[in-house]
């Protein structure tokens, strides 16, 4: 009798991301699409319309098995004009599990964007003034424009805003410092992307 051969084959790595708004789903979508990334969900954006308390207990009730990772993006602009960059803070220190990757954006996603470009540690108010910096380097920069994200999506770009976005460091509550953690997410799935 024959031997039955033994499935070998290792399974990839899956990720969730949980996003904020419209842009961070189509961007990361556009992503995953363009680099054909098969081990990332992306879950419809639930905040900042849910109060952190009922995604605290979401997540602390939802079972994550199957993937390795699960992101939370934070645009931090939202929390600071609504005065709630307090009930934030409380929030990360209160998510104590496992797979959960918090990463901040602050002010907001555009940051990300622009660091594709230059790097600044430049502290914005709000995202329309990162926008106004972003419109030197895409000129007709509109919030979700798919043509504009797929622009974003050249890999010697990326690196670039990783590098410029591992050079700001992470998100500090004391000083709202300028970041775009999201670099952690980026750099994970482009290691995907060869295989």
């Amino acid at each position: 009798m024959g031997k039955r051969k033994k499935n070998t084959r290792e399974l990839k790595p899956a990720y969730l991301v949980y996003v904020e708004g419209e842009t961070e789903k189509k961007y990361i979508s556009q992503f995953k699409k363009n680099f054909r990334i098969t081990s990332l969900n992306i879950e419809p954006e639930f905040f900042p319309q849910v109060k952190l308390k009922n995604l605290k207990d979401f997540i602390e009730n939802k079972s994550f098995d199957g993937y390795e990772k699960v992101f939370l993006l934070f645009d931090v602009d939202h929390y600071i004009s609504t005065s709630k960059i307090k009930d934030l803070k409380s929030f990360t220190q209160s998510v104590r599990k496992e797979k959960i990757n918090i990463l901040f954006l602050n002010p907001c996603l555009e940051i990300w964007f622009l660091l594709h470009y230059k790097y600044t540690s430049k502290l914005f108010n709000n995202c329309e003034e990162v926008i106004k910096d972003l419109k030197k380097y895409i000129k007709n920069y509109t919030k979700n424009e798919e043509q504009i994200l797929n622009s974003l999506l050249d890999k010697k770009l990326i690196q670039n805003a990783i590098n410029n976005a591992k050079k700001l460091g992470g998100f500090s509550f004391k000083t709202s410092n300028t970041c775009a953690e999201i670099y952690k997410l980026i750099e994970i799935l482009l290691n995907h992307t060869n295989e």
